[in-house]
């Protein structure tokens, strides 16, 4: 919820619902899993010419018609099977959703069946070998890898775009520097400092159809640095974490009787550890300040 999310989540969210707005302008549109409405808020202020949203929750779909039932249909329904008849939607917006579902390759059959055949998905997913491991209600993160051929098997064309997190140093008038609403366009010229290699992106997104594929922006979402700060914490806290465990008593007796390190609780907390560090030393090292 846009009113309670603060700092780089919002960023990451509302960044994804921004960067479709352009391709959705004059289309019917299916936000697949559209939470409390506020993407579906903008893809019909994009100029979409209607806006349906689903998802399985009840009390998200409650605040999705407290939210925007002016713009947009709202109705409970899981995406492994759709309440449509093939060929209704011009496009589809599905952002962090697959990697909660088992059957995403269901999901992604139903997403296809309902697309028109000019239409076009737009979709993302959290990258299994960069994004914090231990999200209880993540049950398959994809790689880029994996996404693109799971759309290529049901697509003709595929682009697969990055999305990732840099630390913004911003130079503005005062006009620009108090701005607050997220939909607030400030005008600034972007010079990077940092790059990273395609596939160590944080999520990974794609745009796919049978016809002529939009060309997407590139933009930049800014937020305050809290992050930072969480990240510290989070580091600090699982360091801790982990020398409680190893220093335990019970640690040391139960050492024999563990044969596979990836079963056993220091795996994980170490493991988790050794993310949250990359995430702390990425945000904090000085070439991307």
């Amino acid at each position: 919820m846009p009113e309670t999310m603060r700092g780089l989540i919002r960023a990451e969210h509302e960044g994804r619902y921004r960067w479709a707005a352009g391709a959705v302008n004059g289309k019917e549109v299916l936000d697949a899993g559209c939470g409390v409405g506020y993407g579906a808020e903008m893809l019909a202020a994009a100029g979409a010419s209607r806006v349906v949203g689903v998802d399985i929750a009840p009390k998200a779909i409650e605040d999705a018609l407290r939210r925007a039932d002016s713009i947009g249909e709202f109705l409970v329904a899981g995406l492994e099977q759709l309440p449509f008849a093939p060929r209704s939607f011009d496009a589809v917006v599905c952002f962090e959703v697959i990697e909660h579902l088992r059957g995403g390759e269901l999901v992604l059959d139903e997403l296809r069946r309902v697309l028109r055949p000019e239409g076009v998905l737009i979709v993302s997913s959290p990258n299994r070998d960069v994004y914090l491991p231990g999200n209880p209600h993540h049950v398959h993160e994809y790689t880029p890898s994996e996404l693109h051929a799971a759309l290529t098997k049901r697509f003709r064309h595929v682009a697969l775009y990055r999305q990732h997190q840099w630390i913004a140093s911003l130079m503005t008038d005062d006009a620009g520097l108090q701005a607050r609403s997220s939909g607030v366009e400030v005008a600034a010229s972007v010079r990077k400092v940092a790059g990273i290699a395609p596939g160590e992106e944080v999520y990974t997104l794609a745009v796919a159809g049978d016809g002529p594929l939009p060309v997407m922006p590139a933009i930049a979402i800014l937020t305050d640095a809290i992050d930072l700060r969480w990240w510290h914490d989070k580091v600090t806290a699982l360091q801790h974490e982990l020398n409680a465990l190893q220093g335990s008593a019970s640690w040391r007796i139960t050492a024999p009787l563990r044969s596979a390190k990836r079963r056993s609780a220091s795996w994980r907390v170490s493991s988790r550890l050794r993310s949250a560090k990359r995430r702390l030393s990425e945000l904090s090292a000085p070439d991307a300040t």
